[in-house]
């Protein structure tokens, strides 16, 4: 049976994982790296928190931190309030994981493949470790999740398959959002977009109002069905919310044109650009009154990477341990 690969470099930092574990293997160097980033940031009763990942020696887990102290998953989630999503490290099957503590206080996990199978035309996802699947009348990958009054609703992708005796190269094609149970509903990239490589995050202001990024070149979201780019250089947006009436987005722009070394840390409220710092890239953004409070990573290159957050622009690193 082909096995199809959807091909998204950086897609939450999974594949920046995924190419380091799989393609530096006789790198002793490489193996004896330790990095990692902060890729959610929660403020609740005062409390900062902050999740991501960290490789220690190939050995990848998910790093928690309570105001710029490693921390236990345990009491991470003790001190998250409800409703609260977060990201997780990527699993054994690298899926793309996210916790919710819904407005009951139970808490809920979503994880996403990577890869889809030939045999099936599904849409499919893990909700607290179990498949559920939907039928679809294309090959597709479901990336992201977010919730509006507990209901989840997805973002992804379909895609068009480039086809070899033994593997099918899948690439993203037609972006998506999906309530779970109607038909997809399809978005419209920007007129010049250079690629599209995929979804990089969905938030659900409410069940009419919606915002949903690709990761295409630049950095964008849509509002609704309508796209908004931020920024002409290269660049992407990774996680998106809002406080009263203006709209956060968290990202990075590159000044040298490049996707993958020396990006610039940046968040946009309601399209105005704010530069972090150079040699760094942001992931995560929460709105505390107001306070914003951005978490990331320091570092040119995955294996430098060094995890931080900042609070209205000042940054606080996060030991690696």
């Amino acid at each position: 049976m082909k096995t199809f690969v959807s091909p998204s470099p950086r897609l939450l930092l999974l594949l920046l994982i995924t190419c380091f574990f799989t393609g530096c293997q006789n790198d002793d160097d490489a193996a004896d790296a330790v990095f990692g980033s902060g890729q959610s940031v929660l403020v609740h009763e005062g409390n900062i928190l902050v999740s991501g990942f960290i490789s220690r020696h190939r050995q990848l887990r998910t790093g928690y931190w309570i105001n710029g102290e490693p921390a236990s998953e345990e009491d991470f989630e003790a001190l998250t309030g409800q409703p609260a999503i977060y990201r997780q490290a990527v699993d054994d099957e690298f899926r793309r994981i996210y916790r919710y503590r819904d407005t009951r206080g139970v808490l809920r996990e979503y994880s996403f493949n990577q890869f889809v199978s030939e045999k099936d035309h599904v849409l499919q996802y893990y909700e607290d470790g179990v498949r559920m699947e939907m039928p679809a009348d294309s090959l597709g990958v479901l990336s992201a999740v977010d919730f509006a009054e507990d209901h989840p609703y997805f973002a992804g992708f379909f895609e068009s398959g480039v086809y070899g005796d033994s593997i099918a190269v899948l690439n993203p094609r037609v972006p998506f959002i999906w309530d779970g149970h109607s038909s997809r509903l399809p978005l419209q990239l920007p007129e010049n977009t250079p690629s599209f490589q995929g979804i990089s995050t969905i938030y659900m202001k409410n069940a009419d109002e919606f915002y949903i990024s690709a990761v295409c070149g630049f950095p964008m979201y849509w509002k609704n069905t309508e796209p908004v780019v931020l920024d002409n250089r290269y660049g992407e947006v990774w996680q998106i919310t809002s406080g009263e009436s203006d709209v956060y987005a968290a990202g990075f722009v590159n000044k040298h044109g490049s996707n993958s070394t020396s990006h610039t840390a940046c968040y946009w409220v309601n399209g105005t650009y704010h530069e972090l710092e150079d040699h760094a890239q942001a992931y995560g953004i929460y709105i505390d009154g107001t306070d914003i409070y951005v978490t990331g990573a320091t570092g040119n290159v995955p294996t430098a990477y060094r995890p931080c957050y900042w609070v209205n622009g000042v940054r606080v690193d996060l030991p690696l341990k």
